[in-house]
């Protein structure tokens, strides 16, 4: 989910933008890049490409395919796609990690030699800046990522700890860290055929992917909040996933389940919570405190 000024985007599963008003009107809907559609509503992963971020700058909604390297530029205003290669990698899977006003943060996962690479994408150039390398310590890893002062923190959401990453080195800040005991860390389950994959119920595709940390706001060195998609694995009847917010202040823990919610972040320009509702209704806090407190 992305927010402009006086816009909502969202980009689903199906690799469909979806734009609203403030007020939730629909302003356009459209596929970007068209994915095959299995009966039961699944996509097919990598067929030709397959995107999974977007990033609003300046009238125009950018996306990066995990696989190759291609930045998908759509021009709002002549509703017209281009893409354009940069160099992160030619073979391997490319995420965006975060997002600022005029740059986002990516990471390349390289399988055969299994480091994943850093690298700060500038805006309007798209020229790519490495800002480091890791190995990741577990398959199936993902990473989050923020930005405070003049350093990037990296969490590697299926190992302990929290790094920081300066000058192109990475030096552990802690070896423990709160979201070590709240992220799923058991084992994930494997696939050997897609069609296996995608006639599974929900609660039992969870099985096969870690819990998502979606964003994270650093306000102060003491104070933080971090949103988290926690996936059900267990309950045929519960809801899909959980979106929770955490505030640690020094070493106080303080969360809240979000309910209603189908889309969420944490916006690092405004330090504002932005939520949409399964009822299509936008909401915006920057009261971040309101929101958090007993269950």
């Amino acid at each position: 989910m992305e927010i402009s000024d006086d816009k909502i985007f969202l980009f689903t599963s199906k690799q469909e933008l979806l734009i609203y008003s403030m007020v939730g009107e629909t302003i356009l809907d459209t596929v970007l890049l068209q994915p095959k559609l299995y009966p039961d509503g699944q996509v097919e992963a990598y067929l030709n490409n397959s995107l999974h971020s977007i990033f609003h700058f300046k009238n125009t909604i950018y996306s990066l395919g995990s696989n190759p390297s291609d930045i998908y530029k759509f021009d709002l205003q002549n509703r017209e796609i281009s893409r354009q290669r940069i160099k992160l990698g030619e073979r391997g899977l490319h995420d965006i990690l975060s997002t600022s006003n005029d740059h986002m943060i990516v990471s390349f996962l390289d399988p055969p030699r299994n480091t994943v690479h850093l690298f700060s994408v500038d805006f309007p150039n798209l020229k790519p800046r490495k800002l480091a390398q890791v190995t990741p310590t577990a398959g199936k890893n993902t990473f989050a990522t923020f930005e405070f002062r003049d350093s990037l923190y990296l969490l590697e959401t299926l190992k302990e700890g929290l790094w920081s990453i300066k000058d192109e080195k990475v030096s552990l800040v802690q070896e423990n860290f709160f979201l070590d005991s709240i992220l799923h860390k058991g084992e994930l389950k494997g696939v050997r055929e897609l069609s296996e994959y995608t006639g599974l119920a929900p609660w039992l595709r969870n099985q096969h992917h870690p819990d998502i940390l979606i964003s994270v706001l650093q306000i102060k060195e003491d104070l933080a909040y971090f949103l988290v998609k926690k996936l059900n694995r267990t309950e045929p009847k519960a809801p899909e996933f959980d979106l929770i917010l955490y505030r640690l202040s020094g070493k106080d823990l303080e969360s809240k389940h979000l309910e209603g919610f189908q889309f969420a972040k944490l916006d690092t320009e405004t330090k504002t919570f932005l939520g949409f509702t399964y009822e299509n209704w936008a909401i915006a806090i920057s009261n971040l405190d309101s929101l958090v407190g007993s269950n």
